[in-house]
C-alpha cells in the first residue's frame, strides 16, 4: 500500500474489533485519523496503544452532535463507517457524515494492488 501521508480520516466504531484494525492500518501508512466511538474506556485505549496522528471522538454517531463535533475543524478526505446500525435510522447518519464532511477528489486515496 502507498503512503497516505496528508490524507485525514474518520474511522467510526473505530475503537475495537475491525475498526480499530482500521484505525492502525491507516497510522501505520501515515494517515490522520480522528477515531469516533461510544466507547470512552475503549477509546482512550486506541489513543495510548496506537502511535501515530490520533483523535478521539466520544459519542453516538446517531446523534448529529456527534457528527457535527466528529467533523469539527477538518474536511476528511476518507470516511470509514465501521459500524453496523441496525436502528430505523442508520442510513441517515452516513447520509450526514458524508453531507457533513467529505471533500471530493478527482482521485481518491486507495491501496495500490
Amino acid at each position: 500500500m502507498k503512503s497516505l501521508n496528508g490524507i485525514q480520516a474518520v474511522v467510526t466504531g473505530g475503537a475495537s474489533g475491525v475498526g480499530r484494525a482500521t484505525v492502525e492500518a491507516l497510522v501505520a501508512k501515515g494517515a490522520r485519523v480522528r477515531v469516533v466511538s461510544r466507547s470512552a474506556d475503549r477509546l482512550e485505549k486506541v489513543k495510548q496503544e496506537v502511535k501515530g496522528a490520533i483523535e478521539i471522538v466520544q459519542g453516538n454517531v446517531t446523534d448529529s452532535a456527534v457528527v457535527a463535533r466528529s467533523l469539527e475543524g477538518i474536511t476528511p478526505d476518507l470516511l470509514v463507517p465501521t459500524f453496523i446500525s441496525q436502528s430505523p435510522g442508520g442510513h441517515r447518519t452516513l447520509q450526514r457524515l458524508h453531507a457533513a464532511g467529505c471533500r471530493r477528489r478527482e482521485s481518491p486515496a486507495r491501496p495500490s494492488p
